[in-house]
């Protein structure tokens, strides 16, 4: 059961409520919370995990620069989001993103992305691209109960099928230990539609996303 109190999210895990702060200013991601909850932790523990964790300095989310191209060139870099997650006591959780529409927008109905994987990852179980939900004031995806498998949490029908074919040369090079690789829809985006890149992330235990949210106009 999760609901918001106050922008906050009070969740139940186990019999606890636990009260988290919005994703934006977390310290600890809700994936991290819950672990640390059902391995018996109090909340006075976990809060002092998470203040420890931030006085490192230790990032929460990692990213790679994502690259919207137009015509094979580099237009604009991405701009990285957050999602809010939602777990349902049916089952069905969801990720959401506030507001209706994105701020990155895209005039093209075919448009490339250029994306860094690393060398050891098959690209299609770790970068691909989903249509988001439009409702009233947000966007968001339905996953199943099994999140912890990003990509196989999400319903088929929000995945968009996608191309990935590797880039030799570029303008700019691949970080260190990774290949790039030209992302590109197989066919025309709807216009008017939300969408998202997601990089399938491992963090500890659990496959988290890293989202690019986009909108075309």
């Amino acid at each position: 059961m999760s609901k918001f109190v106050n922008g906050a999210r009070l969740l139940a895990v186990s019999g606890l409520l636990l009260l988290l702060p919005s994703y934006a200013s977390a310290k600890c991601s809700v994936e991290e919370v819950l672990k640390m909850s059902q391995q018996g932790m109090t909340q006075d523990a976990i809060k002092a995990s998470c203040e420890k964790t931030r006085r490192s300095g230790r990032k929460m989310f990692s990213t790679q620069p994502v690259l919207l191209e137009d015509r094979g060139k580099p237009v604009r870099e991405m701009l990285f989001n957050i999602p809010v997650y939602d777990y349902a006591e049916e089952g069905n959780n969801y990720m959401m993103f506030p507001g209706k529409t994105a701020k990155t927008r895209v005039d093209s109905s075919t448009p490339s992305f250029l994306v860094a994987v690393p060398e050891k990852v098959q690209p299609e179980s770790y970068v691909f691209l989903i249509e988001l939900d439009m409702k009233r004031n947000r966007r968001e995806v339905s996953l199943g109960s099994g999140y912890y498998s990003l990509k196989t949490g999400i319903k088929r029908k929000f995945m968009v099928p996608s191309e990935l074919v590797e880039v030799k040369k570029s303008a700019r090079p691949a970080p260190k230990r990774h290949k790039l690789y030209r992302l590109t829809p197989k066919e025309a985006l709807a216009p008017e539609k939300e969408y998202a890149l997601v990089f399938a992330v491992r963090r500890g235990s659990a496959y988290v996303g890293n989202f690019y949210d986009f909108g075309v106009d």
